[in-house]
C-alpha cells in the first residue's frame, strides 16, 4: 500500500459527495439523465439524445436551499474573541487574505453539503520556534480549509494512554514551473500528517517517473518544541470525530435529480406529440408525385385541395400528463425536506405547525453551526501554539439559534411584565430577548446585568 490507499468509509461516500456537489454547482449534470433507446446507435437516435439533454430544464432548489440555510446562521456575524498576537487571523486566516469569518462561511457550507470537512493548521518551515523578528516580517501561521473529497484516509491510535488522531492524509496539488520561467505544470501531491512516537510529522508525497518522492519535516511550535498532535481538526454534521456522518442534504439532491430527469421527459414528450401530425388518406401514386414535385403547404391560411374521395387532416395527441405530475410531486418533497421557500404552499399551515417544521431543519443546522464553531476555536488554539501566544480565552462562535422574531410585540410584552413582576429569572430574561433580537448577539450577561442595575439606580 502506498499513500494514496483510500479509506473504505471514504469510498464509501466519494460519489455522494461528488453528486451533490454536481448538483448545488450545476455542473456535469448530463450524466445523470436516461439515454433513450441506448441499444440504438443511429445518428438519428444520437440526435435525439442530444436533444434530450438539451432541453432538459434544471432547477436548483439544492442549492437554493443551502444558500438560504447558510444564511440563517450568518444572518448574526460570528463572536470572534482572539488574542492581539492573532488579531491577524481577522484579516487574513489562510494566508491569502480570506478572514477567519469568511472560512468559516466556506467550511460551513461544506459541511451542510457533504456532512464532513477539515481544518489543517501550519506554519512556514523555518526549522525553529517563532521570533518577534519572524512575527514582524509577517511569518505567520496559518489555517486552510480541506474538502471532504481530499481527507482520503484517516486513522486513530493511542498514544500514552490517550485516543488520538495518527494519521490524516489528504491530496493537494504542487506547482511546477517550466525552465523559462513562465509556464506552470501542476503536479498530484499528497500529503501525510501522521503522529508517530509521539511526534508529529509532515510530509508531502508526489511520484517523479511513477517513482514516490517526498520531503518530510517535523513541525514545531512556538517555544520550538515539536507537536504530540496532528493540528488537524475534523468537522462533521453530527459531531468532529473521523468518522463519516450521513449526508443529510443528499435526499434533497436526490430528488432535485430526478425532477431534472423529470424535466427531460416532460420537455422531449411536449416536442414529440405536442405538434399535431398531418395526414392524408385515400391519396393515389399520381397524387404522391404531383405533391413531390410541387411540394406540399400545410399551414394558417392555406387552403390545401384534395382530390375527391380523398380525406386531410390533423392527428392531435392526447395530453401525457405523467412525467409533469411526477415534477410536482418531486416539488412537494422537496418542501418536506427543507426547500420550503421554493414555493408558496398552498396549504395553510398554523404557527405551531410551521414553527415545528423550522425546529426540525434548524436542529441539523444548529448542530452543524456549533461543530463549526468547535473545530474553528480547536484550530485557533493550534495557531496560538505555533504563534506562541495564549488562547485560553479565545473563541470562535458561529449563530445557532434561528427561533428569532418567532414572538409577535404582545408576546415580548407579556414576557417582559412577567420578567418585571419577578416570575423570570434575569438571565432567563436576557436570553428571551436576544433570541428575539433586542440585545446584541455578541452581548455577555455580565454587561447586560450592570445595564439594568444602572437603570435601577442601583450602582
Amino acid at each position: 500500500m502506498a499513500v494514496d490507499f483510500q479509506h473504505k468509509d471514504y469510498k464509501k461516500r466519494i460519489d455522494t459527495w461528488k453528486m451533490v456537489d454536481n448538483v448545488v454547482n450545476k455542473e456535469e449534470l448530463e450524466q445523470y439523465l436516461r439515454v433513450l433507446n441506448s441499444e440504438d446507435i443511429s445518428p438519428e437516435n444520437n440526435e435525439r439524445n442530444e436533444f434530450y439533454k438539451e432541453f432538459a430544464i434544471f432547477y436548483n432548489f439544492t442549492g437554493f436551499t443551502l444558500s438560504g440555510l447558510i444564511g440563517e446562521v450568518y444572518a448574526k456575524s460570528p463572536s470572534v474573541n482572539l488574542p492581539a498576537t492573532l488579531d491577524y487571523l481577522n484579516e487574513s486566516a489562510d494566508g491569502k487574505g480570506k478572514s477567519i469569518q469568511q472560512m468559516s462561511q466556506e467550511t460551513t457550507r461544506e459541511v451542510t453539503k457533504k456532512a464532513r470537512s477539515g481544518l489543517y493548521v501550519s506554519y512556514p518551515d523555518i526549522g525553529r520556534a517563532v521570533s518577534a523578528q519572524d512575527v514582524a516580517r509577517g511569518v505567520r501561521a496559518t489555517i486552510s480549509h480541506i474538502d471532504a473529497k481530499r481527507i482520503i484516509n484517516w486513522r486513530e491510535g493511542m498514544v500514552d494512554g490517550v485516543s488520538k488522531v495518527t494519521l490524516v492524509v489528504f491530496t493537494s496539488t504542487k506547482e511546477i514551473i517550466d525552465d523559462d520561467g513562465f509556464g506552470v505544470e501542476e503536479k498530484d501531491t499528497w500529503r501525510e500528517l501522521s503522529l508517530k512516537d509521539g511526534i508529529f510529522y509532515d510530509v508531502t508525497w508526489w511520484k517523479d517517473e511513477e517513482e514516490w518522492v517526498f520531503r518530510e519535516e517535523v513541525p514545531l511550535d512556538g517555544r520550538g518544541v515539536p507537536f504530540t498532535e496532528i493540528p488537524f481538526c475534523f468537522v462533521g454534521s453530527q459531531d468532529n470525530d473521523p468518522s463519516v456522518d450521513t449526508v443529510d442534504i443528499s435526499d434533497l439532491a436526490d430528488i432535485n435529480l430526478g425532477h431534472y430527469r423529470n424535466s427531460a421527459d416532460w420537455e422531449d414528450s411536449t416536442f414529440y406529440i405536442g405538434q399535431s401530425q398531418p395526414w392524408m388518406s385515400g391519396i393515389d401514386d399520381a397524387h404522391i408525385k404531383l405533391i413531390r414535385k410541387h411540394g406540399l403547404y400545410s399551414g394558417s391560411r392555406k387552403v390545401m385541395p384534395v382530390p375527391a374521395g380523398e380525406t386531410y387532416g390533423y392527428a392531435t395527441p392526447d395530453p401525457n400528463p405523467l412525467a409533469r405530475v411526477a415534477m410536482q410531486d418531486k416539488m412537494e418533497l422537496a418542501k418536506g425536506l427543507g426547500a420550503r421557500f421554493i414555493q408558496p404552499g398552498t396549504v395553510a399551515k398554523t404557527a405551531a405547525q410551521a414553527l415545528g417544521e423550522a425546529k426540525v431543519a434548524h436542529s441539523i443546522l444548529g448542530l452543524i453551526a456549533k461543530n463549526v464553531s468547535e473545530a474553528y476555536t480547536r484550530a485557533i488554539g493550534f495557531v496560538g501554539q505555533y504563534m506562541n501566544a495564549e488562547t485560553d480565552d479565545a473563541t470562535f462562535e458561529l449563530n445557532s439559534e434561528f427561533d428569532a422574531g418567532t414572538d409577535d410585540a404582545e408576546m415580548i410584552n407579556a414576557k417582559v411584565t412577567t420578567w418585571m413582576q419577578g416570575g423570570i429569572p434575569l438571565d432567563d430574561h436576557f436570553n428571551n430577548m436576544k433570541k428575539a433580537g433586542l440585545v446584541a448577539h455578541d452581548k455577555k450577561f455580565e454587561d447586560f446585568q450592570n445595564e439594568i442595575d444602572a437603570e435601577r439606580g442601583n450602582i
